[in-house]
């Protein structure tokens, strides 16, 4: 979809549309919500999204933020793997700076309940929370 489609829908739906430049797609931008999508499965089954770093401090500045995709809902932003138990879900940002979703020595792609030719453009959904980091 052209980038001017996206602005336009942007502006219909009363939100500021944010663009990554390395990633395709529109990421919907509200005073609460950020909303991107799934772009990438890696080789261990991690989600990669198109959902920046940047635009992420921006949006949460020292709030706690709640990731949803598909049936998870994560509540908290972790450093690296090894914040949560193995086996657990956890939501982090890679070393391209991309928002992840991963499960520490595990596959996010298997527990967020879609089959895997509908995980590349699944809607992820970040909400700000009350509490502070």
């Amino acid at each position: 979809m052209p980038a001017f489609y996206c602005i336009a829908i942007a502006l219909c739906l009363a939100v500021q549309p944010c663009f990554a430049a390395e990633k395709a797609g529109l990421i919907l931008a509200s005073n609460t919500l950020r909303q991107g999508e799934i772009t990438r499965v890696d080789n261990f089954g991690n989600l990669i999204t198109n959902i920046h770093r940047r635009d992420l401090d921006t949006f949460l500045k020292s709030t706690r933020p709640i990731i949803e995709v598909g049936d998870l809902i994560i509540k908290k932003l972790s450093s690296v793997y090894a914040d949560v138990e193995q086996g657990e879900i956890l939501a982090l940002i890679n070393s391209s700076d991309w928002l992840e979703i991963a499960v520490h020595l595990g596959r996010a792609s298997e527990y967020v309940g879609l089959k895997s030719e509908e995980l590349l453009g699944t809607e992820v959904r970040v909400k700000k929370t009350k509490e502070s980091f």
